[in-house]
């Protein structure tokens, strides 16, 4: 793992280190007085294309092949929202073609731990299935909850990125994860992703990470 993550500071290095060529040439051909507006065009033209290109990174970089034959669309769907079926802070919701990870705040015994134990950040995986390819995208958002009266949840604030925590394990799977007991570290990010990639990459779908 520590190799993709190398690998993928290294393309945005050599990204950056390629766009300082064409700011070069700029700087040398434009008058004086207009230098400054050119350089803020720029950047800003270079932070636009930056996204895009981190984003097509995360997707090559960070790609993993599923192990044996692709099972279908609908058992994978049915197997990751199996995690509802568990008590465990961590819940599954449909959202259209999607299915969304994220620690289970709406249930009354894990929202108190959470306001108890001072909880306030917040993980959330998005899955996103191609079943022509036999393909799960995964968006990580990480955010701040702040909880309002009676535990409510008052208001949202979110970051999206990619996050390093978690392993690839053979035979895992949702049930041999969530079946025991929960203990330390409930609300690691590891206790959403290796669960839910791991049961992707055993059940035959590849896995690969976006951001966005």
């Amino acid at each position: 793992m520590a190799s993709r993550f190398l690998l993928s500071t290294l393309a945005l290095l050599l990204f950056m280190a390629a766009s300082t060529v064409p700011l070069y040439f700029l700087v040398k051909t434009v008058d004086e007085d207009k230098k400054g507006t050119v350089g803020i065009i720029f950047f800003v033209v270079v932070g636009v294309l930056m996204l895009p290109f981190m984003d097509w990174c995360a997707k090559h970089i960070f790609y993993f092949k599923g192990d044996g034959k692709p099972v279908a669309e609908e058992a994978l769907r049915k197997e990751l929202m199996s995690i509802n079926l568990y008590d465990v802070p961590i819940m599954a919701t449909e959202q259209g073609n999607t299915i969304e990870v994220t620690w289970n705040y709406l249930d009354e015994k894990w929202q108190g731990v959470m306001v108890s134990k001072g909880i306030t950040e917040m993980f959330k995986v998005t899955l996103r299935f191609d079943p022509s390819r036999h393909l799960v995208t995964m968006l990580d958002t990480q955010g701040t909850i702040n909880w309002g009266v009676h535990g409510r949840v008052a208001s949202w604030s979110w970051f999206r990125g990619i996050y390093m925590n978690f392993a690839i394990v053979k035979s895992s799977t949702i049930r041999e994860s969530y079946k025991g007991a929960y203990g330390e570290n409930m609300f690691d990010t590891a206790r959403i992703h290796n669960p839910v990639m791991n049961t992707i990459l055993n059940r035959g779908w590849d896995v690969r990470f976006a951001m966005f």
